[in-house]
């Protein structure tokens, strides 16, 4: 399957450069644990590598990996490596991220991927629950379209022989054990198919976790929290969920960080929705001269914009691109 990058650029997409800074910004509150720039960053960098961009330049992570499963992308994804503090990895993330892992340092681990969940992600996410150390943190991205499981992008023979009905292309994507007992196709639709996407990863980090803690004492129990869920569409629906780690003798770093002071904060099922209104420059700069606003209170919005977009612009405005074209 062709790669998603060549398809449409990374950076023009603004929902997705909202969550990235939303994300950035709560990074900050790891200080609470160790230096900034004592911290790993692993996620998958592509030809762009905006968010390491942005993580370096904001926070000052120097130590990044990158993985690339494409050895064909190898020279391409060399030729664009922004910063020399960025090592490559070429090779599935199931093949590598455990070896990048094995230092035992402080990481922010994002799986960003394109496809619906499945096994291989899994498979990460339970890597990573067994050489987290306390303070890191696991953001995971998939596909939470419901058409996708008719069509699927994981890397699997979907065939002529592909299940018809949607429970049974999920297990046929996800280990059947790893799925609620009473699922039916009424999970798998709509609004609904996220939470039992979120419900399938909170079990495996739940399952993980508990093996790993029991050869572990009361201090060195490792604990987890969701602190931020996002759903946004680019063109395609997307689900972000990211959790925190922390083993006991350190749940004052955590509540030091205090992420639920954060607007965008999300510990449940709920999430918050990245809308993002399709706005002139011209028109951004005149609303934000009305920012901060309350969103229920509407009073001073223009005529040329709807109740709907106005509310979305007032959440999303601290965070919102300036899209602009540069000549080099």
């Amino acid at each position: 399957m062709e790669p998603s990058y060549k398809k449409f650029h990374y950076g023009l997409r603004p929902a997705k450069n909202i969550e990235r800074k939303m994300m950035c910004e709560a990074f900050r509150r790891l200080a609470n644990f160790a230096k900034l720039e004592d911290y790993r960053y692993i996620g998958f960098g592509s030809i762009y590598f905006i968010d390491y961009c942005l993580l370096h330049r904001e926070l000052g992570i120097g130590d990044m990996y990158s993985m690339e499963k494409r050895s064909d992308d190898e020279a391409r994804v060399l030729f664009n490596k922004p910063f020399k503090c960025i090592n490559i990895e070429i090779g599935n993330s199931n093949q590598v991220l455990g070896r990048i892992l094995e230092s035992g340092k402080k990481t922010i681990l994002w799986l960003d991927y394109d496809y619906e969940l499945c096994d291989s992600i899994i498979y990460d996410v339970e890597t990573f629950i067994s050489k987290a150390v306390s303070g890191c943190v696991l953001a995971v991205t998939i596909d939470a379209e419901t058409d996708r499981l008719k069509e699927p992008k994981s890397e699997i023979d979907e065939g002529s022989d592909w299940p018809k009905k949607p429970v049974e292309q999920l297990k046929r994507l996800v280990n059947p054990n790893y799925l609620p007992h009473d699922i039916s196709p009424e999970n798998l639709r709509g609004d609904t198919l996220h939470k039992t996407y979120r419900w399938i990863l909170n079990s495996r980090i739940h399952y993980s976790l508990m093996n790993r803690n029991s050869t572990k004492d009361s201090e060195n129990t490792m604990n987890y929290k969701q602190i931020m869920h996002f759903i946004y569409s680019d063109g395609v629906k997307m689900q972000t969920i990211i959790w925190m780690f922390y083993t006991n003798n350190e749940k004052e770093k955590y509540q030091k960080c205090n992420f639920e002071g954060m607007e965008y904060f999300r510990s449940n099922e709920s999430f918050f929705q990245i809308k993002t209104p399709i706005l002139t420059i011209k028109e951004m700069a005149e609303l934000d001269k009305k920012m901060p606003c309350e969103t229920e209170v509407i009073t001073e919005k223009p005529d040329w914009i709807s109740e709907e977009e106005y509310r979305d612009y007032c959440n999303l405005y601290r965070w919102y691109p300036r899209f602009t074209e540069v000549d080099y």
